[in-house]
């Protein structure tokens, strides 16, 4: 292990390099990119800058990504393996037990995390990927033929800064390899369910893979939250999860924004160690019959909405909201994109802040 200006360390695991990134004081939050990213694009979108104030960020680049090894065999990488480049990762930081955030194939790594090894896991929050997948889903979600065989195939209609800036931290045959390893082993529901955590789900409103998150988050089951944009936008955009304005202590009020659900499920889980009993007691669990269950209209939602007593942070969302937007439409998107359902089923907790 060695370590660079800024809190840059690289770690060995299993003969590769790893780098990642350690930051801010608190409860330990492990942050998982997706593909083909790496761990500076959490910062890049400002997520990082609204965490470590309250909480100690390790965040890695995965094998195949950013400043890490990037070998070229299949065999390197499968999501097992990329999990164990993690736990290298906490041991060599000194770090028992985390809060994991991943999006993506952060999302896989992050999942198989709480099943093989569930000691060291406190809570998952998921993004933008369904948990639960088995093989078969797996491997239509992740053709061989659907591989990548060029940077235009990844890149195509992405401007050219965006694309210098990938390219620079990327490596086309690592790529391939990673996609050619994603379907050799999966993490189902029942595998979470066996050994049960904390957890949030979240996607993008125009995610291609949104209904079947909606199911397998309904199944597992978890929270889910619905956000705006598809699914780049929904780890691009992260105004949309990490929105809220910091108090002069520089803390974020509950409810916010997911990472406040996050943050809220963190300290339970800290302060509790509430695993499998978790979802009943804090309402984790997505409701069949709220405003926000799979199934109901925008207009039944509206309509659940005006008969919901907010708590007071979210009334004053909602004013800032049609003083921003003016039309009612869009202040009721805009709410749903701060806070969805999390505002009424967390009311109870809208006087703590973290």
């Amino acid at each position: 292990m060695y370590r660079e200006p800024g809190g840059v360390v690289f770690v060995n695991s299993r003969g590769f390099r790893i780098r990642y990134q350690v930051s801010g004081s608190g409860p330990v939050l492990v942050l998982l990119h997706g593909f083909p990213m790496w761990g500076d694009r959490w910062r890049d979108r400002g997520y990082v800058s609204v965490l470590q104030g309250r909480f100690h960020l390790v965040v890695p680049d995965l094998l195949g990504h950013g400043k890490s090894d990037k070998p070229h065999r299949p065999a390197d990488y499968g999501v097992p393996n990329l999990a164990s480049d993690v736990i290298a990762v906490l041991d060599a930081a000194g770090v028992e037990r985390a809060h994991f955030w991943g999006y993506s194939l952060g999302t896989m790594v992050a999942e198989n995390l709480a099943v093989t090894v569930p000691d060291r896991v406190l809570s998952l929050t998921l993004g933008g990927f369904p948990p639960g997948l088995d093989l078969d889903q797996r491997r239509a979600m992740f053709p061989p033929a659907k591989a990548p065989a060029s940077w235009d195939e990844i890149f195509h209609g992405w401007p050219e800064p965006l694309i210098d800036l990938y390219k620079a931290n990327t490596d086309l045959a690592a790529v391939q390899a990673i996609w050619a390893s994603l379907c050799e082993q999966a993490t189902t529901i029942a595998d979470l369910q066996s050994s049960p955590h904390p957890t949030l789900g979240y996607i993008g409103a125009e995610d291609p893979l949104l209904e079947v998150t909606r199911l397998q988050c309904a199944a597992l089951p978890c929270r889910l939250e619905v956000v705006p944009g598809d699914h780049m936008a929904g780890f691009a955009q992260a105004g949309n999860v990490c929105f809220g304005h910091a108090d002069a202590g520089g803390r974020l009020p509950i409810p916010a924004c997911i990472a406040s659900i996050v943050s809220v499920t963190m300290m339970l889980a800290v302060s509790y160690g509430l695993r499998g009993t978790f979802s009943a007691l804090t309402c984790c669990a997505p409701s069949s019959t709220g405003p926000y269950a799979p199934g109901r209209s925008a207009a039944q939602r509206e309509g659940t909405e005006h008969s919901v007593m907010h708590p007071p942070c979210l009334r004053a969302d909602r004013h800032q909201a049609k003083t921003r937007f003016g039309d009612p439409a869009q202040a009721a998107s805009h709410r749903r994109s701060r806070c969805g359902a999390a505002g009424r089923r967390i009311g109870w907790m809208s006087g703590i802040r973290i």
